[in-house]
């Protein structure tokens, strides 16, 4: 985990929860970062130590900030060791695509959770549209990039058949290199479970 924290707060997700927000606002800074110089050397460590041969970034998203982004590709590009990340498709630009790239990046994912722009919108507090998530996915297939699109299944909408079938159909149009998908679960205390109730 390079980063700490997300800036969003998605309905079905723990960051959508008041009592959370207020905690977190108290500790000040919402995103926490390890030196990108540290990180590649606690990877060299642990790969001396245990070996492997895929890194796995498991933060909420990773590289958010740019300047941080930057440092990390050219700390990271010495390990020459592949690399999975999660971004968020408004993220998905020509500059950090490049560096993502030029330090060794071999898959991203991303969730759009469903094709349904409106219900994203609405009911998940995901304000992507349709046409962000296709010219990120256009992007990274220009460079060559691997990715994974995220979904969710059993939306609280009036048609969930309807909204599962045009998730399916975007998925299809944008070509990924994986989709996947679970079911939403709406946890007590975010805000997915009242809308729920």
């Amino acid at each position: 985990i390079a980063t700490l924290g997300c800036p969003y707060k998605c309905t079905y997700c723990f960051n959508s929860n008041k009592n959370w927000q207020e905690m977190i606002a108290k500790l000040g800074a919402r995103l926490r970062y390890h030196s990108p110089e540290w990180l590649v050397e606690d990877i060299e460590r642990t790969f001396k130590d245990h070996g492997g041969q895929l890194v796995s970034f498991q933060d909420d998203i990773f590289g958010i900030d740019l300047d941080w982004l930057e440092r990390f590709a050219k700390a990271y590009q010495r390990l020459k060791i592949p690399f999975f990340a999660q971004l968020r498709p408004r993220l998905i630009t020509e500059e950090r695509v490049r560096l993502l790239k030029e330090a060794g990046i071999h898959i991203v994912s991303f969730a759009i959770e469903s094709g349904n722009e409106q219900n994203r919108r609405e009911v998940l507090d995901r304000e992507e549209p349709n046409e962000v998530i296709a010219k990120g996915c256009q992007l990274l297939h220009r460079h060559g990039i691997k990715f994974r699109m995220q979904n969710l299944l059993g939306l609280p909408v009036k048609e969930p058949l309807q909204d599962a079938l045009e998730t399916l159909r975007f998925n299809i149009q944008q070509r990924p290199t994986l989709s996947w998908c679970s079911l939403l679960q709406a946890y007590p205390g975010t805000a997915i479970a009242k809308y729920v109730v």
